[in-house]
């Protein structure tokens, strides 16, 4: 049976239904469905005491899925970012409460011999009376003597309030430098000074009872006695040294899962400078041009 503008009488009873519910459930407005959109009425609809509509179409499970994958993956890219944040600020924080320990006092090379340690600002008003001494240069046939060394801070430990290792680096060469002061500011400046910073170092030669395995000068340690910053590094380096010295083939699963970076060749190539620090890269102009 069919009413007067031709569709089934039971569709046209279903629409004035559906009307009449919008209605009374306080909607709006009325959505008006064509017969083509019936099919996807999974159930009959029918109305509760109180005017609601009960049983209407379920929502395409393909396109419930896609909604909530993304919702998934927008909170997890939200979550990754405030960690991200979080570490990055955490970092901030704990260098700049190291650079705050012990800044140390600012030097020139007119009054630097003043002091045992500080931030050495050097100018061409005055050329102090200062021999060098290459770290490749530093054998335990030294042992006993003075010397001054310039180089680059690779790494540092403090054990305790008096005692700081510090390795330092020229070239290829690596010795140890010891800290030892039980009184004074010296131990906790040293300790303070960021990698890959200049410093100058006027120490005593000594040989340890047992080889030091991370250096290349096995058989000596230089005993700081005063220490001057010439060059301060950045507190946080846009990439760490050792892991722009490790080989990609080198790089293993564990290494990974251990913490260890990958460092690509777009950071290598915007911090040249660094990079070029690496003892691949230090070895590398010896090799005649082919």
């Amino acid at each position: 049976m069919r009413s007067m503008d031709g569709r089934p009488k039971r569709i046209c009873t279903f629409l004035a239904n559906l009307k009449l519910a919008r209605c009374i459930s306080g909607a709006s407005r009325v959505v008006p469905l064509s017969v083509r959109h019936m099919s996807s009425f999974r159930k009959v609809t029918r109305f509760t005491s109180c005017g609601h509509v009960e049983g209407m179409a379920d929502a395409a499970p393909a396109t419930v899925d896609r909604e909530a994958r993304k919702k998934a993956e927008k909170e997890a890219k939200a979550l990754k970012a405030a960690e991200k944040a979080a570490r990055q600020a955490q970092r901030a924080a704990a260098q700049e409460q190291k650079g705050a320990e012990v800044i140390g006092p600012s030097v020139t090379l007119i009054d630097w011999e003043g002091h045992d340690f500080g931030n050495l600002f050097i100018q061409s008003h005055a050329v102090p009376a200062r021999e060098w001494t290459e770290v490749s240069a530093l054998e335990p046939a030294l042992k006993g003597q003075t010397v001054w060394v310039r180089a680059r801070m690779a790494t540092s430990r403090k054990q305790g309030k008096s005692l700081c290792f510090m390795q330092l680096r020229n070239s290829m060469c690596t010795v140890q430098a010891v800290v030892y002061a039980k009184e004074g500011d010296l131990v906790g400046f040293a300790a303070a000074i960021p990698r890959e910073s200049v410093v100058d170092i006027y120490g005593e030669i000594t040989v340890p009872d047992a080889p030091v395995e991370s250096c290349t000068q096995r058989g000596v340690e230089l005993q700081v006695k005063r220490l001057f910053v010439v060059s301060r590094a950045m507190g946080e380096l846009p990439l760490q040294l050792e892991d722009a010295s490790r080989n990609d083939d080198e790089l293993s699963a564990s290494d990974a899962a251990a913490g260890a970076v990958r460092v690509n060749q777009d950071v290598r190539l915007n911090n040249r400078v660094i990079d070029l620090r690496t003892p691949a890269n230090q070895v590398a102009p010896d090799h005649p041009a082919s």
